[in-house]
């Protein structure tokens, strides 16, 4: 059979629609700039994610990863141009759990399917949890905290970082599994939730570990426990919520992802440059308040999807709906 010229563009034609590229295009990928997509506005730990993943990718493929940050609506701009863009790794997002887990299931509107429309690559860092307190909270430990909550129900407010975050589900699912009954305090960002804990207003906070440690080394707060599942290498002296409250647990995860009908060969090949990049840069990581932990795209995959079930029951239960 011969194969014409406009047969084989429209068949090339054709592939790229559906989803798929020319085995070709799969073995020269990448052959220009890369580029990676942070939906948050620079200088977060979303950014420091996406530079860190800008780099490893620039180093090992050799061509330039070019970090183009896209903030608004909690994320869902900068991840519907992903959705958006063509499968050919070219396009490829920093995602999160609230993006690509819960923000489908809270907001009423949401532009993109978190499972349809996008391929995961890799899980790649979790930017660590605590459950912090006032000094005047007269609690040493989580379970003495659980205690004294239910000795105050109704009474003790949580700061935030707002509603619907990750720092606020952490709180509502220890209110459902201690059993105990604290009041949700959105801000707007973790700078003003923090400053309200360290300076009394609010007594009790969900904050990240970054924005909490110096304030627990100066003794203005107090890390009573990590909300993860491990212990953080910063500090190995506090345990962890869920070995007082056994089965909570909660990771703020990020990773990356393509657009739906990603090759599995160039998500491969970014995964293995994502690893090698966020393995090298471990301890720094970690001691910014980033826990690494690398997934397959297989693994990945399979985690998102499972966070998105979790997830999707848990605001339900809550009733939890926004604009």
């Amino acid at each position: 059979m011969t194969i014409t010229r406009r047969g084989a563009l429209a068949a090339i034609g054709a592939n790229l629609a559906a989803g798929c590229l020319p085995a070709w295009a799969q073995q020269d990928y990448p052959n220009k700039p890369v580029r990676l997509v942070v939906p948050f506005p620079p200088g977060g730990p979303a950014d420091v994610i996406g530079r860190t993943a800008g780099q490893a990718i620039t180093q090992g493929l050799g061509q330039p990863a070019l970090i183009e940050n896209r903030p608004g609506a909690s994320g869902n701009i900068g991840a519907d141009a992903v959705a958006k863009a063509a499968p050919d790794g070219y396009t490829l997002l920093v995602g999160n759990i609230a993006i690509n887990a819960i923000n489908s299931h809270v907001y009423k509107s949401v532009p993109f399917d978190p499972i349809k429309d996008f391929t995961p690559i890799c899980s790649v860092v979790a930017p660590l949890m605590t459950l912090s307190v006032h000094p005047s909270v007269p609690a040493n430990t989580v379970a003495e905290f659980v205690a004294y909550a239910k000795r105050n129900p109704g009474k003790l407010g949580y700061a935030t970082s707002g509603l619907a975050t990750p720092h606020h589900l952490a709180g509502a699912l220890l209110c459902q599994m201690a059993d105990i009954d604290m009041i949700s305090v959105p801000y707007k960002g973790a700078s003003p939730a923090v400053t309200d804990v360290v300076g009394g207003q609010c007594p009790v906070g969900f904050l990240s570990l970054s924005v909490a440690l110096p304030y627990h080394r100066s003794g203005r707060l107090r890390i009573l426990g990590m909300v993860e599942s491990t212990r953080a290498s910063v500090l190995p002296d506090v345990p962890t919520v869920g070995e007082t409250v056994k089965g909570f647990e909660m990771s703020n995860w990020q990773g990356i992802f393509g657009p739906a009908k990603l090759p599995m060969s160039i998500a491969q090949t970014v995964y293995r440059e994502c690893a090698k990049g966020f393995n090298a840069n471990r301890a720094t990581l970690e001691s910014q308040g980033l826990g690494v932990m690398l997934n397959t795209p297989e693994q990945f995959a399979a985690f998102v999807a499972a966070e998105n079930d979790k997830w999707a029951r848990f605001v339900k239960a809550l009733n939890l709906k926004l604009e």
